[in-house]
């Protein structure tokens, strides 16, 4: 409540606290909080060592697990580490959390393969990853037009990356068809990226 102001006066040093207690009783989800809390100095000085080591160890849990928890700290170290530019240490946590069916880390991985910024660029990998995200999303049946929008659209700028024009088209065509509202307000980026 105190991290939100639910009821009382938003306050991130008393919210922070009650993390702390909840940590000490063993609630994962409060332990994640705590770990981005020391990540941005949110009720705390930033410590990085202290939020990061807090993520690894929730991620790395195979014991009595929330798993929710477990596979949202993959991502975050992932998320993390990208944004940081560390792709390198990003990928084994993005891969984790995709083993995971995280559908974000695999949009994730696919940028990076797509991208090749500190590895080597495998669009079959970047293709491979956006295949899996619609594979998982059918089959969690969380397959909503946004989504399918989206990754359509990682799938055509795949294509456009590896200079394949025609599969870019294909992929344009889909979503021009299946998403004609969607498709409007994307078309001057994808025409750009043409």
């Amino acid at each position: 409540f105190f991290s939100n102001g639910m009821g009382v006066i938003q306050d991130d040093y008393i919210a922070f606290k009650w993390y702390e207690i909840s940590h000490i009783q063993g609630y994962e989800r409060a332990t994640e909080r705590i770990a981005n809390c020391y990540l941005h100095g949110i009720g705390v000085p930033i410590d990085i060592t202290k939020g990061i080591n807090l993520l690894e160890m929730l991620a790395n849990k195979t014991e009595n697990i929330d798993f929710e928890v477990v596979v949202k700290c993959q991502r975050g170290l992932g998320d993390w580490y990208y944004s940081h530019n560390d792709i390198k240490k990003a990928i084994p946590w993005f891969l984790k959390a995709s083993e995971n069916e995280d559908l974000t880390s695999c949009i994730a991985l696919a940028q990076i393969f797509s991208e090749g910024n500190e590895i080597a660029t495998d669009f079959q990998k970047a293709h491979s990853y956006v295949s899996y995200a619609q594979s998982i999303g059918k089959r969690k049946r969380i397959s909503t037009p946004g989504l399918e929008f989206s990754l359509l659209l990682c799938d055509g700028k795949i294509y456009l990356k590896e200079n394949n024009m025609k599969g870019a088209s294909d992929i344009w065509t889909i979503v021009s068809n299946s998403f004609p509202d969607l498709a409007s307000s994307s078309q001057d980026t994808f025409v750009i990226a043409m």
